[in-house]
């Protein structure tokens, strides 16, 4: 039972790396890469002005996406009961916005809508309603939800995040 537990906690660890570099990847695109290759004041005032613009686009896109629980309990119930309603749209707008990829909420809502054209929703709801909080992976503004099996291994696993501009829970990957 140790080494499953061992092995659960590096997995999420190792998920979370990897969150973190492909976070710092999106901050180098969007604030340091307009800083390259920059040489007048005037070229340095464009890129600053972009990065400014970058941020206050993301902030406002951030504390636009309300719809979300206070806490990720909350979340993942709501997201549970879209899914069993059969109401899409209302699923996919629990999932986090990710202002580098605009087109990602809309990737999970075409998942969402396969997964019902399969008649899958209500299967999904029934395994994520088994999910359980992580407290060992979780923290601060990241919550971990597994699904454990028989033999106690994670066969299913949800990665909420809180955005703090709106205050409310999001789902980042399942």
């Amino acid at each position: 039972m140790r080494l499953w537990l061992f092995l659960g906690i590096f997995l999420g660890l190792l998920v979370v790396g990897i969150g973190i570099y492909f976070l710092q990847n999106r901050i180098q695109e969007a604030v340091v890469a307009p800083l390259e290759n920059v040489s007048s004041p005037e070229e340095q005032a464009i890129a600053v002005a972009k990065i400014q613009k970058w941020i206050a686009d993301y902030e406002a896109e951030m504390k636009a996406d309300t719809v979300g629980g206070k806490t990720p309990e909350e979340t993942l119930r709501l997201f549970i009961d879209a899914l069993r309603e059969g109401d899409v749209e209302l699923a996919s707008q629990y999932t986090l916005l990710d202002i580098n990829d605009p087109d990602m909420r809309a990737k999970w809502k075409a998942d969402i809508e396969k997964k019902k054209s399969e008649g899958r929703l209500s299967e999904i709801a029934d395994i994520m309603s088994r999910a359980v909080y992580d407290t060992s992976s979780s923290g601060g503004d990241t919550a971990w939800f597994s699904v454990f099996n028989e033999d106690g291994m994670a066969d299913y696993s949800a990665l909420l995040k809180f955005n703090k501009y709106s205050g409310i829970w999001k789902i980042e990957s399942m």
